[in-house]
């Protein structure tokens, strides 16, 4: 019992509680008829072999639902940026707490979902708790903050029209599964299979890849593993690493690997694991990128935001609020320095300082400020997460700055 998750787990805590409490990474690959390629029979194959026999390779990342880390899952949504992302529900359990935030993060990150109930073989003389919790969902992508329209996938039919409008981000498609009976896999492996890759085009060439993870490998060195958003990496090329102690620093690329296949050049929209000699497994932390050119050096202090305070939660936010600041493969803490351009969602008071707090639902335009004289690789345009507790900000970068006057302390 619980033995295929040993694979998914990190660390030993997790074996013991039960509870992910870090990222992992799975891959599932398929072959020109659609048949899964992980194994054959009782033999499981490694990844090289995966990559060797598959047409089709779906990277997965299995995240934390306990809201203990809910952090940890947020950084994982905002860094990976994934394609899509299946919500698991319990069909005993209903609909928690921790859905109903998963679904939100999800709609406000742009990532289109699906839902998938599992334990339906546990429901076969409970048909009205099964019924309960489909009816939950429904009603929850039916609101006012969701409208989405769900999908419950039944025949072929129903799986191909919800692989093709899946990106549309207008429905959400609703698998009844069970990994006792097998009933309801080979529809979620024909959806998985037939679903195609969002197209994200970047207007330029020079390489920039946001590193979450680090290690030093004995006999390689210091490796390190990050998306690559975009260009091309080749074996021996120099690249500037930062920002590090406030600075960039020059690196050189010994080996690649890409889904544990050592390769001489890997492109972009793949995660990398890269030997380098430069830097120290310490170096690198959240927030760390690797780029090709100086142009790319960005110190960033402070930056300008276009925000909304989310309605899912009552709160009220002024200037010295701190949260932690989710951008990319960003968190640090931060602090609002300034609020303006407020548009209020309730009646405006005739309060002079009316314009110096935020409610739910405002929107408005904040001056955020990285505490402990941090600097970050955060541009224009880049999509902000500010949490605290259950309090959720969402918004824009606007605009970046960069200071070199010293903190106050």
């Amino acid at each position: 019992r619980g033995a295929a998750r040993l694979a998914v787990f990190n660390f030993a805590h997790e074996v013991e509680s039960g509870r992910t409490s870090s990222i992992g990474h799975q891959i599932l690959g398929y072959d020109s008829a659609g048949e899964v390629m992980n194994y054959i029979q009782k033999r499981i194959y490694a990844w090289p072999e995966v990559v060797k026999r598959s047409s089709k390779i779906i990277s997965f990342y299995d995240l934390a639902g306990h809201e203990k880390y809910l952090k940890t899952t947020i950084f994982g949504l905002s860094c990976s940026q994934p394609d899509a992302c299946l919500i698991m529900v319990g069909g005993n359990r209903g609909v928690l707490r921790m859905t109903l935030e998963h679904m939100f993060l999800c709609k406000t990150l742009n990532i289109p979902f699906g839902i998938v109930v599992t334990k339906t073989d546990m429901m076969k003389d409970k048909l009205n708790v099964l019924e309960e919790t489909l009816t939950q969902i429904t009603g929850l992508l039916k609101k006012p903050g969701m409208k989405r329209h769900p999908v419950k996938v039944k025949t072929r039919a129903d799986v191909v029209r919800c692989a093709t409008h899946f990106h549309s981000e207008s429905i959400v498609p609703i698998f009844q599964v069970s990994n006792v009976t097998m009933e309801g896999i080979p529809d979620l492996h024909t959806f998985l299979n037939l679903l195609p890759k969002r197209i994200t085009v970047y207007d330029t060439k020079e390489v920039e890849c946001h590193l979450d993870a680090s290690w030093t490998v004995p006999g390689v060195g210091t490796v390190v593993g990050g998306h690559l958003m975009s260009g091309v990496i080749n074996v021996g090329d120099k690249l500037w690493f930062g920002p590090s102690q406030n600075q960039y620093v020059q690196l050189t690329v010994r080996t690649i690997q890409c889904k544990r296949v050592p390769v001489q050049q890997v492109s972009c929209n793949s995660y990398v694991c890269l030997g380098v000699k430069g830097v120290h497994k310490k170096d690198v932390r959240k927030g760390s990128v690797l780029v090709s050119s100086k142009a790319q050096h960005v110190l960033c202090t402070r930056l300008l935001a276009d925000i909304q305070v989310l309605k899912i939660h009552s709160t009220t936010i002024r200037v010295g609020y701190q949260p932690i600041l989710h951008s990319q493969n960003v968190r640090a803490s931060v602090s609002i320095e300034d609020i303006s351009n407020k548009v209020s969602a309730r009646p405006s008071d005739s309060h002079e300082q009316d314009t110096k707090y935020l409610q739910t639902g405002d929107t408005a335009e904040v001056m955020l400020r990285l505490n402990y004289g941090l600097k970050a690789h955060i541009k224009p345009g880049n999509h902000v997460l500010l949490c605290e507790g259950r309090t959720k900000v969402v918004g824009v970068v606007k605009a970046t700055y960069s200071d070199d006057a010293p903190a106050e302390r």
